[in-house]
């Protein structure tokens, strides 16, 4: 044996192992080594400290520590941060901690075995064991039993000891193995603590083997009866482990599987690269072929134009050359008998001389004296806007999107027994939008309840064949659920996802009534719920956040003034998603991420104006896709982050026309992930809305102080009210639906959990706040018998009574509201059964909370024949409705939206087609009865309405029944004397 098996040496050492202790990650060290490298550590940390001091930059010392300790090696208790040299796993351990690390006694004993039976086969001088005082000699052998080398003389009394005869003595200097050196049932290991006694006990509470003197000391004598023989701790736990083994060794097949998986993606994406390069190189090799062959052709055409011009031009010049010379010839003639000729000889040769010179004249007179050919050439390349063309020549394209980076929104609440829609928008493996979506994906959905016993709901995917898909499924239950959404098999970005599924929609009219929590809370600032647990996380005044549960208790409190890592100085925003706190640490500007603990994990940001940099970050808030929406107040803008931290977008004041942003005291996003904003400006508030890619929606006027806004899962908007010191609830269209808190002594925050809402408050003058909350007013509806109707010899229809509100008592309810109410989708009525219906409603009394539930839940529904014939049977009744029905109802019929004008709100038949005649006269019953309980506005709307959708005998009954009758808000006035028919022509024109 020449040297010790690799399984037995200490990586840090290089030895065989000396008391092994195991890290979390299941790899193993000599205690001695573990206690260096934190030794280590920790001189390591004292000298950056002590250089982080010395350049004047002070941070905040980790509990327990102190800098006379760090020195020497630190306190006990002192934790450092320590990697784990086989797999780099960083561990945060103290020198108590290491002493604490479970002893790996298998690895110790096979270190002694293997050292053992090196110095067996070897046969070094190894001192005798048993002897004291120094041995006679070196050891000759080896007792298996009693495991020590022993001398000759030791041997010889081994041999002749009565109760040591029956030993077995090894020779040293001879090659054996495991099982002739230790015999298979080994003996109990030592304990470390108590020399030579055994560990034979076992103590369940500590989960760890002690031995019979352990039992009486501090650590383990309150456990005497929780402390049994390990024996029989043993054998379930080798069951327990043993199924543990066969379990992962499948799980590590899949894994080996899906490594071989990806190593086959792995080459099909380097052949994919290799041929999109080629494609690449042979479309730009292409390209400059073709820009050859058109080199030629421009300089061949070049060549042809200066040849065509250049002989032209030389030909002219030849021409006028000749002529020239002429001229000259016959001016030289000319000239010289004129001169030196007598009279006869000039009358001899004057016509011939004439003629010639007049012949010249005209010759040239008759030629136009300027070149035949211009010398303006140039090519004509456009380089500008075929280099853009070429800039942008070709795309990459990734045939099929990533389901890791593909995100979703919803795009309704989630109510029992109602349709619930949400969108699923597909992305590349950079996290940018599809590019198209012309490759088939499967994407699906599943609602599946937390409580494993109710039943699972399975969407319906529609591919829009642009990169999104719009999923619809009912949910069947109550309560939370889980809701899991993949796409070709594998989920997209962070799903499952926490869903709350209620059992209606919200009814804020009734206000919230008494408080279900009352906590009083130090110098609040803002509020964020974790999602999962329920605690209430506030951050405070006192540069802190304290942690409640969700009963109020106190649980604890995370950081400290100061702006070293997990200190705050004014932390005025939270928000958390999943197990990790975003805060807004304003005047360190700066977004601080911590986990659920309250353990720091990075920061976002610093002072300045750039990019991913703040100036006083006043509130923030995490979207569906994790992506962190922070109100840069000073810089007035708002800024997007991913994730990670890095710039997306930046929304500021060109994108908010009119609105200052510098003084925003709230974010809040809907569930189709649109941030509703919520700030100061011009000495009122306003709501700001935009898209989430930052485009400008929508704004809104809304109370003088508002000081922190929340939007529910149906859209309501409440906003806290400093003036007034109450909470205003606002519907889709920003009216006022009420006030739902009063007194609530300086508002500082709110937040929506499930079905409870958080209010957060501050006594003035004292530094004391309180934090609220109230159960959210949903429409409880208890169960009613069934109503069986019909007439002798007929037929009989069974309609569910529905569930309503317990103000209305346990009459009898509208048998029609009974079908519509329960959740049957629209159209699954026919005319025929509606007007048997209809004419059982007409002669039946119904009271009036009963037909008005009926009315607002169908003025909710979308437009079918059946609805109109349901409404009007009801309105025909005759009764007083409450404003907010009348306002449902016209709703039902036209939509006012300020930014569009009039749009109808029909479905089932587009704008061009003529609407049905029951549409019509449910019109006009409901004008009939309640003309006088609309408003101005409404009035006109109906007004413009029946000018675009008409009827040759029912719209001009309509306007009749509107002009003269009064509006509710004008008082005796009628509105024949206040309708403009020109006011409203923009809208009519807009249809």
């Amino acid at each position: 044996m020449e040297e010790y098996p690799k399984a037995v040496i200490c990586q840090l050492c290089s030895q065989p192992y000396s008391d092994p202790r195991i890290l979390p990650c299941l790899h193993s060290f000599c205690l001695q080594c573990l206690l260096k490298e934190v030794e280590r550590r920790s001189v390591k940390s004292f000298k950056m400290e002590q250089s982080q001091q010395n350049s004047g930059v002070v941070k905040a010392s980790q509990p327990g520590g102190s800098k006379e300790g760090s020195q020497d090696g630190g306190s006990e208790d002192v934790k450092h941060d320590i990697k784990c040299p086989a797999c780099e796993f960083h561990v945060s351990i103290s020198k108590r901690g290491v002493n604490e690390l479970p002893q790996h006694l298998h690895l110790g004993f096979e270190a002694k075995v293997s050292q053992c039976q090196f110095k067996i086969a070897m046969a070094h001088e190894v001192p005798c064991d048993a002897c004291i005082g120094g041995s006679s000699g070196p050891s000759v052998g080896f007792c298996c039993q009693c495991l020590q080398f022993l001398c000759k003389p030791c041997c010889e009394h081994h041999g002749r000891n009565r109760s040591l005869h029956c030993h077995t003595l090894i020779t040293l200097g001879t090659e054996v193995t495991r099982e002739q050196l230790f015999p298979k049932k080994r003996p109990a290991p030592s304990c470390s603590v108590h020399g030579k006694e055994s560990l034979n006990l076992y103590c369940i509470t500590c989960e760890c083997l002690v031995c019979q003197e352990c039992t009486t000391t501090d650590a383990h004598k309150d456990h005497i009866k929780n402390i049994e023989m390990s024996q029989i701790e043993a054998s379930s736990e080798r069951e327990k482990i043993s199924n543990w083994i066969t379990r992962v060794q499948k799980k590590k097949q899949e894994l080996n599987t899906a490594v071989d998986v990806n190593k086959q993606v792995l080459q099909q994406v380097e052949a994919s690269k290799v041929k999109a390069a080629k494609a690449i190189r042979q479309a730009f090799e292409k390209l400059h072929s073709i820009l050859e062959e058109r080199e030629k052709q421009l300089q061949s055409e070049l060549h042809d134009l200066i040849l065509c011009k250049t002989t032209s031009l030389g030909l002219q010049n030849e021409k006028f050359e000749k002529m020239s010379q002429d001229a000259s010839h016959y001016l030289d003639f000319a000239s010289k008998f004129l001169q030196n000729g007598s009279d006869h000889e000039v009358i001899a040769i004057k016509r011939l001389t004439s003629t010639q010179l007049e012949a010249i004249f005209n010759k040239a007179n008759s030629e136009q004296l300027v070149p035949c050919e211009h010398s303006d050439i140039t090519a004509s390349m456009e380089t500008d806007s075929v280099g853009d063309e070429l800039f942008n020549f070709g795309k990459i394209i990734d045939i099929r999107p990533s389901p890791q980076e593909s995100i979703w929104e919803p795009m309704s609440p989630a109510i029992v027994n109602t349709v619930y829609k949400l969108k699923v928008k597909a992305r590349d493996c950079n996290g940018r939008k599809y590019p198209h979506g012309g490759v088939k994906i499967d994407v699906r959905a599943e609602l599946r309840p937390i409580a494993n016993d109710q039943r699972t709901s399975h969407g319906k995917s529609e591919n829009h064949w642009d990169g999104t898909y719009t999923i619809t499924l009912t949910p069947q239950t109550t309560g939370p659920h889980q809701l899991h959404i993949t796409m070709d098999g594998q989920h997209i970005k962070n799903s499952p996802y926490d869903l709350q599924v209620r059992k209606s929609k919200l009814d804020y009219s009734a206000g919230l009534g008494n408080p279900q929590l009352n906590v009083s809370v130090t110098s609040p600032l803002c509020i964020a719920i974790h999602k999962k647990s329920g605690d209430i996380f506030v951050g405070s005044e006192a540069n802190c956040i304290y942690v409640y549960s969700k009963d109020g208790a106190q649980k604890t409190t995370i950081g400290s003034a100061g702006n070293g890592l997990c200190q705050f100085n004014r932390p005025c925003g939270l928000d958390i998603t999943g197990d990790v706190l975003y805060v807004a640490d304003c005047n360190n500007h700066r977004i601080q991420k911590l986990d659920r603990s309250g353990s720091f994990i990075c920061t976002y940001g610093r002072l300045g104006k750039g990019k991913g940099e703040f100036y006083c970050p006043s509130a923030i808030a995490v979207d569906f896709n994790d992506r962190l929406i922070v109100a840069d107040q000073g810089n007035s803008r708002i800024q997007i982050l991913s994730s990670k931290g890095s710039f997306l977008v930046s929304i500021d004041q060109s994108k908010s026309p009119g609105l200052d942003l510098s003084n925003i005291c709230g974010i809040s996003l809907d569930v189709q992930g649109n941030i509703h904003v919520v700030a100061r400006c011009n000495n009122s508030g306003w709501i700001i809305v935009f898209t989430p890619e930052g485009a400008f929606v929508s704004k809104h006027q809304t109370v003088v102080k508002p000081t922190a806004i929340g939007i529910d899962v149906e859209g309501y908007t409440l906003v806290c009210d400093a003036e007034t010191n109450s909470l205003h609830v606002y519907d889709v269209t920003r009216h006022v639906c009420g006030t739902i808190v009063k007194n609530m002594q300086s508002p500082k925050g709110i937040v929506l959990h499930k079905d409870d809402l958080y209010t957060l408050s501050m006594q003035q003058p004292e530094p004391i706040g309180s934090l609220m909350s109230y159960r959210h007013p949903q429409q409880v509806m208890p169960q009613q018998p069934i109503v069986r109707v019909g007439h002798m010899g007929g037929p009989q229809i069974r309609v569910q009574a529905p569930q309503l509100p317990p103000v209305l008592g346990p009459q009898e309810v509208p048998l029609q509201a009974g079908r519509l109410l329960q959740g049957h989708p629209p159209g699954s009525c026919s005319l025929r059964e509606a007007l048997i219906i209809a004419s059982a409603l007409a002669k039946t009394s119904v009271p009036m909370l009963h037909s008005g539930a009926a009315i607002l839940k169908i003025a909710e529904m979308e437009y079918s024949g059946a609805n109109s014939i349901f409404l009007r049977a009801l309105l025909d009744k005759k009764y007083a409705l409450p404003y907010h029905v009348v306002d449902a109802v016209f709703s039902h019929f036209l939509r006012m939206d300020a930014a569009v004008g009039i749009r109808v709100w029909i479905r089932d038949y587009p704008a061009p087609c003529p609407l049905p005649v029951l549409w019509h006269q449910s019109l006009l019953t409901f004008v009939q009865r309640h003309k006088e309980d609309m408003s101005l506005e409404q009035k006109e709307g109906l007004m413009d309405l029946v000018r675009v959708k008409t009827h040759h005998e029912i719209s001009h009954e309509v306007r009749r029944e509107l002009l003269q009758s009064r509006c509710r808000d004008l008082g005796e006035v009628l509105f024949a004397d206040r309708h403009n028919p020109s006011a409203h022509s923009a809208a009519t024109l807009s249809l």
